[in-house]
């Protein structure tokens, strides 16, 4: 998530740093990778890593609750017995066309 309160303070530095910042956030985000360049370590970037750090751990917890709440539902007996894809399914689907 990019979130536009960091977009404005972005847009408030110097273009070569702005850019410094946003591919030091992208390359975190996609490869885990830690800058190197002082004037990124000493700018919002810690701030930004903090926040994407956050939500990342937000969003595994609510995939876990997620899993453990369909795990639990599938474990259900009166649940799987009432779920059969092939029930709605035609046997022949030609019969459905009609030439008219």
């Amino acid at each position: 998530m990019y979130y536009t309160d960091w977009a404005e303070q972005l847009l408030s530095f110097p273009a070569d740093l702005r850019l410094k910042i946003d591919d030091a956030v992208k390359r975190y985000v996609l490869y885990g990778e830690e800058p190197t360049d002082r004037d990124v370590l000493y700018s919002m970037f810690g701030l930004m890593r903090a926040q994407i750090d956050r939500d990342r751990a937000k969003y595994a917890d609510v995939c876990n609750k997620n899993s453990e709440n369909a795990n639990k539902r599938w474990k259900n007996e009166r649940m799987r017995s009432h779920t059969n894809g092939c029930n709605r399914m035609r046997s022949n689907a030609v019969d459905a066309d009609n030439d008219n």
